[in-house]
């Protein structure tokens, strides 16, 4: 199971759109699965607000690799400041949008998979990448965008 670093307190409109178990068990056996953690957030701003409010499109899911800021450094390693990480963001929906949950099944996750699949590539792992999982609830679908900082 991927270890839950920060789940926040929902608001009651809110609703998680896929649990713990379901990432856990969608990515298990998946490159650097046991480097994950998870985040459970709920963007809480006047902006957020409008977009959920708006039925805009916004990121639902997002994977995060960070690599070692100074690869070899010791200093504040208490702290993870300069560790390499591996992270899952899960972000709030509203209730009544709860057919997000079946889009991370079925198109979300198996991206993710792939995207960490992708990730054993030595050069893969030199900068920064993002794999966002991006609901569009006027049209009740979700599309798959990736960044990589250079």
């Amino acid at each position: 199971m991927i270890p839950t670093r920060l789940r926040v307190r929902l608001r009651p409109t809110m609703s998680w759109p896929i649990g713990a178990a379901a990432i856990s068990e969608a990515l298990a056996g998946a490159p650097n699965f046991e480097r994950l953690s998870l985040t459970f957030w709920d963007m809480r701003s006047v902006a957020a607000d409008r977009r959920l409010e708006a039925d805009e499109p916004y990121a639902i899911l997002l994977a995060k690799h960070a690599p070692a800021r100074r690869p070899g450094y010791t200093g504040s390693v208490s702290m993870g400041i300069f560790d390499e990480a591996w992270q899952i963001e899960v972000r709030a929906v509203r209730r009544d949008q709860r057919v997000a949950n079946e889009l991370l099944r079925r198109e979300g996750l198996p991206a993710v998979r792939r995207w960490l699949e992708s990730s054993i590539d030595p050069d893969w792992l030199s900068h920064p990448r993002v794999i966002e999982v991006v609901f569009v609830p006027a049209l009740r679908v979700v599309r798959v965008e990736t960044h990589c900082a250079p």
